[in-house]
């Protein structure tokens, strides 16, 4: 199987992850839990994003899109 640096523009590959559960610390103390989706490294290098980059993230009920942007609107 080809990895994703090896193939053209126009095909998409589907990753399947895990939605898991953070703890997080809060102001005034306390934690709260919360879901979270990691998404490093070659998950994204492969697919052009870089360091620095914009992102825009389209969100729908059981739907996220990540598109890079040429800048970061207010």
């Amino acid at each position: 199987m080809k990895t994703p640096k090896q193939l053209p523009p126009c095909i998409r590959i589907i990753k399947r992850m895990m939605v898991c559960s953070e703890t997080f610390q809060c102001w005034g103390g306390g934690t709260t839990e919360a879901p979270i989706i990691w998404l490093a490294g070659d998950t994204l290098t492969d697919f052009g994003f870089r360091d620095r980059d914009v992102v825009e993230i389209d969100c729908r009920p059981g739907r996220l899109v990540i598109t890079k942007c040429e800048e970061l609107k207010p």
